[in-house]
């Protein structure tokens, strides 16, 4: 069960609520979300959507990680320069890496993937550190890292660094 508290949403959901189902009149109806596809361009007004996703898009491509990654580049590195790190996460593909920006500096991205879901066969309790310049640098570097029950951290992709000039 999810219990959000998030724009009016205070019921208790389940995934099943936000998924299609067949009514008993041979309509497709859904919990959460009627009528998505002709609400669609309003929501995403409404959550402040920089460059307009096609509604077919949006939804066939919601589970493809690499469509999600992509959003990184076109909602937020390419409409603001002053934006040079991203952190994104719940696709459960853990990831960093680098892209540019339109001024041709260089931004990075990183999804810390998933906490705890196992089904995805991909590694879980994975986290970012920003840490930011020292004393005598601008050097801003970006690790992706993996908790273990053990308790211990290790370093799960190559960090990447920036300079923030």
């Amino acid at each position: 069960a999810i219990k959000t508290n998030i724009d009016g949403y205070t019921q208790t959901y389940a995934v099943n609520d936000i998924l299609p189902h067949q009514n008993a009149d041979g309509t497709l109806g859904m919990n959460l979300y009627q009528d998505i596809e002709s609400t669609w361009e309003q929501r995403e007004a409404i959550n402040g959507v920089k460059v307009n996703i096609a509604t077919s898009d949006a939804i066939t491509k919601s589970a493809d990680t690499a469509f999600i990654d992509s959003q990184a580049q076109t909602q937020i590195f390419d409409t603001d320069p002053t934006k040079r790190i991203v952190i994104f996460g719940h696709t459960h593909h853990a990831r960093i890496t680098s892209m540019t920006n339109p001024a041709s500096q260089k931004t990075i991205y990183a999804n810390t993937g998933t906490w705890s879901d196992h089904a995805t066969g991909n590694p879980t309790m994975n986290f970012v550190v920003i840490s930011p310049p020292k004393a005598d640098s601008d050097a801003v570097i970006v690790n992706l890292y993996q908790y273990a029950v053990d308790k211990t951290v290790t370093q799960w992709a190559e960090g990447q660094v920036i300079t923030l000039n």
